[in-house]
């Protein structure tokens, strides 16, 4: 399992010390850098020889790949509040194009929401 850290560069004190003997590795990036797994900024990863809770990982502000993107499917939640204002569902749409997201990726989320969300 890798956690990537999304809030600073990885030392003592940045990973859950319970799970210390299931550290395998660690690797620091030169600088923070875009991570497509998880959409995010990171600093670097933490490699562990098996899962950590979820509730350990998020006490240290640890990200991990989703199999499910969770927050592609949050952001078509709030597209679907904004359907009906025009300019907070732009607003929402270009902040989601800023977080890495394609037109494609967020055009084809929000048709296979129309089910669940749609009126």
């Amino acid at each position: 399992m890798i956690a990537y850290s999304t809030n600073r560069p990885i030392g003592l004190g940045t990973w859950p010390s319970q799970h210390r003997d299931k550290v395998v590795a660690f690797h620091h990036f030169d600088k923070p850098t875009f991570v497509p797994e998880i959409r995010r900024t990171s600093f670097g990863y933490i490699e562990f020889s098996e899962d950590i809770p979820k509730e350990d990982l998020d006490a240290y502000e640890l990200k991990v790949p989703c199999e499910e993107d969770e927050t592609l499917q949050r952001i078509v939640q709030i597209l679907w509040r904004y359907v009906d204002d025009d300019k907070k569902f732009e607003k929402c749409w270009q902040r989601a194009l800023r977080k890495g997201y394609t037109e494609d990726e967020l055009g084809r989320a929000f048709d296979d929401s129309y089910e669940k969300y749609g009126k």
